[in-house]
């Protein structure tokens, strides 16, 4: 099933209101990947950034289905770059990640969605200088983390790999709640809190 994002590149600083915002779905990723493809700046805002730079060989000039295929080939690799390149970047290969562990399914006893180690990168997202630009894919972070508590038997078949899981993405409730507020988070929560009381048992 396509997926809905809305897709935000702001002015900075601050963080203006007059954002040129490009609905994305399945047919329409190419199109506005064209149009607005993050420059080797967007990834490594900074300059001097040996993984953001790394990000940008890898999936600089990308569109996102293309990008998406390039993730499927790797993605015990690939996570790595969307932890590391700079946040509008993030913003705009989201769907990337989106649609990577919404569509995995388990085919084998030695399959691996990484999806903990994708929340792992997602939260460290909330500790980089570009944060700011992260706002506007709030709500699309909070229903993937929703998805990924509640399905955890989905994305991987050990039960110790399904609580890593659980708590590496609690963490993603954690940094989107720092920003937010205390927004409802109640798959989350039950989730963490049956996998954890479950793992000590």
């Amino acid at each position: 099933m396509a997926s809905l994002y809305v897709v935000c590149f702001f002015q900075e600083p601050p963080l203006a209101l007059e954002s040129v915002c490009h609905p994305m779905n399945e047919s329409s990723h190419d199109s506005a990947a064209e149009v607005s493809l993050p420059t080797k700046q967007d990834f490594d805002p900074f300059g001097g950034d040996l993984d953001a730079q790394c990000a940008w060989r890898n999936f600089g000039g990308l569109s996102i289905a293309d990008a998406l295929t390039r993730f499927r080939e790797n993605p015990i690799h690939y996570q790595e770059d969307f932890m590391f390149m700079g946040g509008r970047a993030f913003v705009f290969y989201f769907p990337v990640l989106d649609t990577f562990l919404r569509e995995f399914r388990l085919t084998g006893h030695e399959d691996d969605s990484h999806a903990a180690i994708i929340g792992s990168g997602i939260t460290a997202q909330f500790g980089w200088p570009t944060a700011s630009h992260l706002i506007a894919i709030h709500p699309a972070i909070r229903s993937l983390a929703d998805y990924v508590c509640s399905q955890t038997h989905m994305l991987a078949a050990e039960p110790a790999e399904q609580r890593k899981i659980a708590r590496d993405w609690r963490s993603v409730y954690v940094s989107l709640d720092s920003v937010d507020g205390d927004a409802p988070n109640t798959i989350g929560d039950t989730c963490s809190r049956r996998l954890i009381r479950k793992s000590l048992t």
